[in-house]
């Protein structure tokens, strides 16, 4: 158990929002005892010990890099605008306060800026100040706001000096940035002559400043045997047939790039199952259009954390008219993470993890069986 004194007068509302957040961050019992002292009790004791000393400590809050475990995030706020920032931050239920934060090389003058600290329940809470609309305009924030590194656990910032290249990530309702977003598990904004990239994940971060560069330039340069290599990537022949725009624009690839090469098109995305299903897409568009059977590469599925395979069956007709019910029966489609079912045409195709293929086939097997057991071709 510890023991934590408040310091001066706190207003109910802010305590009764501190003490949630905290109690929601660390699972830990927060009780009161008396005016000034607060117990705590169970959970994760120390991190919730310090939220609680920051949060309620009057002044600035003395803070340095041992002080930080991969839940802060310092901030330099123009003075006129801190009052807001802090009002905002506690309204959006995060651990917000003023701080001296001591690092080597930082400077700066208190005249204009303050130190404003961040605590959050992990990184992607604590950059959820800057994307989430809800507590903050990011954009009004990302603007008032100086960061100390270009690089760092929350974010990456890449210069892009072209205003034609900003304007395409910030065009018509957005849709290029959105399908980035999708595609690499980010948020992206655009501010002044940066694009700020946010995930506590550095692997998508990366990935996701590739595919702005290969979406902004226009110039894909990675050779078929790179794309192999990729997790992220699969190379489809598109046997010199060119795809219809109405098929770039299907609701399926949202989540998926789409660049065109000279051996064929490039799917890109950190979703295995969303790569996987766009290639079974693209592939059968493309032996539509060609009349011909299509090479597709799938060594990045064997490479990636979530490895991925695809099983077909062909239905018939009779089986298709009611194959609703059975899909219904099984596990939704793209919110469960081990696969999902799509139908093209009368082939089903399962799409997912070795276990959830299994799984899959064995239940067909079963409503299969079912479905014809009275030789009238109805499930009973």
């Amino acid at each position: 158990m510890k023991t934590i004194a408040l310091q001066g007068l706190v207003s109910e509302v802010h305590y009764q929002s501190v003490v949630r957040t905290v109690r929601r961050m660390t699972q830990s019992t927060i009780t009161r005892q008396g005016k000034k002292t607060l117990e705590v009790s169970g959970g994760d004791e120390k991190r919730a010990a310090k939220y609680l000393e920051c949060a309620f400590h009057r002044g600035m809050v003395p803070l340095g890099q041992k002080d930080d475990a991969g839940d802060l995030l310092v901030l330099l706020v123009p003075n006129e605008k801190v009052e807001k920032v802090l009002t905002d931050g506690a309204l959006g239920e995060l651990i917000i306060f003023r701080t001296e934060y001591k690092r080597k090389g930082v400077k700066y003058d208190p005249s204009k800026h303050t130190q404003i600290g961040i605590f959050g329940a992990d990184t992607e809470k604590a950059t959820g100040v800057l994307t989430t609309a809800s507590v903050l305009n990011n954009v009004q924030w990302l603007q008032t706001t100086e960061f100390y590194s270009k690089n760092n656990r929350f974010f990456t910032v890449i210069e892009m000096s072209s205003a034609a290249d900003r304007n395409a990530l910030q065009g018509k309702k957005h849709a290029v940035r959105k399908k980035i977003e999708s595609a690499s598990q980010t948020v992206i904004r655009a501010v002044e002559e940066k694009i700020f990239i946010f995930s506590s994940d550095e692997g998508r971060r990366k990935k996701a400043v590739e595919y702005i560069r290969w979406t902004i330039s226009k110039t894909f340069n990675l050779k078929p045997e790179k794309i192999e290599k990729r997790s992220d990537t699969i190379l489809v022949n598109t046997c010199h047939v060119v795809l219809p725009k109405e098929f770039f624009n299907l609701q399926a690839l949202q989540q998926v790039l789409l660049f065109p090469t000279p051996s064929g098109v490039c799917l890109a995305t950190t979703s295995p199952l969303a790569l996987e299903h766009a290639r079974i897409l693209a592939q059968k568009q493309i032996e539509k259009l060609a009349q011909a059977p299509v090479f597709t590469s799938t060594a990045a599925n064997q490479k990636s954390q979530l490895p991925v395979g695809t099983d077909t069956f062909l239905l018939t007709p009779k089986e298709l008219s009611h194959f609703t019910s059975f899909r219904d029966s099984q596990p939704a489609a793209a919110p469960i993470p081990q696969g999902h079912m799509v139908v093209i045409n009368n082939v089903l195709y399962i799409i997912g993890t070795h276990q959830y293929r299994k799984t899959i086939r064995g239940n067909l097997g079963d409503w299969l069986e079912g479905f014809y057991r009275d030789g009238t071709g109805m499930a009973k």
